[in-house]
């Protein structure tokens, strides 16, 4: 006798389709459970919490920030990372400082990389012009001027070097590059004050008043502030259009805990250098470069680790970083056309 495997009896096919149904109906009560706790724990998915941040306005943003003094807020957590892995957190920090939006079809390097140099994206609509060019060097690294010195010889620029407590006579200006150098004996922070040890520090906008630059182009501002960047991006985003004049950033991100004094990253901080960052691409600040600092004897043995070997995928742990960034706003429309779209704005959480 053959038996028909093809039909399959009306009494199974029902059990069949209840079963189906009993499946989907405790997959439904599963996710209602879920979005349940996560509203009564104020836990959203990640995804939404990130793109709920890039939604806000800047009022929202600023709600709560912290002193300005600070390198860091000491909060005890923080909705933006909040039930995020430690390993997640530092995969979205490393994106956010390394994710290209930009294509520079033309660069140069003034000085040379990891010792006092710098990338310059010189497309058109970011190209110095020679003899009338404005640069702000904030901070100087261990490492000297080289950037500075290669770019006054080349272009002749208006120099200002803002660093407090400098010995500028233990800087030799090349005698072929003299530009126009100004020394100012204070140094990058989110508020202005005298601290103890009589280092004076200014923020920004108080900084381009004194300079009655307020109106002027600022051609390159190079921040190597030495942990001033983070209080300096706080300030900017309860003073979002200070750096509207302001052609091309170049950040050196350090890690904001010292590790002479044995600390370590927390999650907070993790999502206060992603707010921070966040902040500089919000105003229109596009990434076309970055690279780490390959400098461990001297980032990695001041700053804490920000990002593992398992993170980036290069050979040492990352501690710092060096951001290279251009504004939006001064693109011609050849510049428009290189700019990187998102891959999916749905869930590319603007990184």
């Amino acid at each position: 006798m053959l038996i028909n495997f093809t039909r399959i009896p009306d009494s199974l096919t029902g059990a069949m389709r209840r079963g189906t149904g009993i499946s989907v109906l405790f997959a439904l009560g599963v996710a209602l459970i879920i979005v349940k706790v996560l509203i009564q724990t104020n836990k959203q998915p990640s995804w939404l919490r990130f793109s709920a941040y890039n939604d806000m306005s800047w009022e929202e943003i600023t709600q709560n920030i912290c002193s300005p003094r600070q390198i860091m807020c000491e909060k005890k957590r923080d909705d933006l990372f909040d039930a995020l892995h430690k390993i997640d957190a530092q995969e979205l920090v490393h994106s956010a400082l390394t994710k290209p939006k930009y294509k520079c079809r033309r660069s140069n390097v003034y000085g040379k990389i990891n010792n006092g140099g710098y990338d310059l994206c010189e497309d058109d609509s970011f190209a110095l012009k020679k003899g009338d060019c404005i640069v702000y060097s904030l901070g100087i690294a261990n490492s000297g001027i080289q950037f500075e010195e290669g770019i006054s010889k080349e272009y002749d620029c208006e120099m200002h070097v803002f660093q407090a407590k400098w010995n500028v006579s233990l800087i030799t200006i090349d005698d072929e590059a003299p530009g126009k150098w100004n020394h100012h004996d204070y140094s990058l922070w989110g508020d202005n004050f005298e601290g103890p040890d009589g280092v004076v520090m200014r923020r920004f906008g108080t900084i381009l008043k004194e300079m009655q630059h307020e109106n002027r182009i600022i051609d390159i501002l190079k921040i190597d502030a030495q942990g001033g960047e983070w209080p300096f991006l706080r300030d900017l985003s309860l003073n979002h259009k200070l750096l509207k004049n302001v052609k091309q950033v170049i950040l050196t991100a350090n890690g904001p805990r010292r590790k002479p004094k044995e600390q370590e990253m927390r999650m907070t901080d993790y999502a206060q250098v992603f707010r921070g960052i966040s902040i500089l691409k919000r105003v229109g600040f596009l990434i076309w470069n970055s690279h780490s600092v390959d400098m461990p004897q001297n980032c990695c043995k001041w700053w804490a680790d920000l990002t593992p070997t398992k993170v980036s995928e290069g050979a040492e742990m990352i501690c710092c970083y060096q951001v290279f960034m251009v504004n939006a706003d001064f693109m011609n429309l050849a510049a428009q056309r290189e700019v990187i779209p998102d891959e999916n704005k749905d869930s590319d959480i603007a990184v």
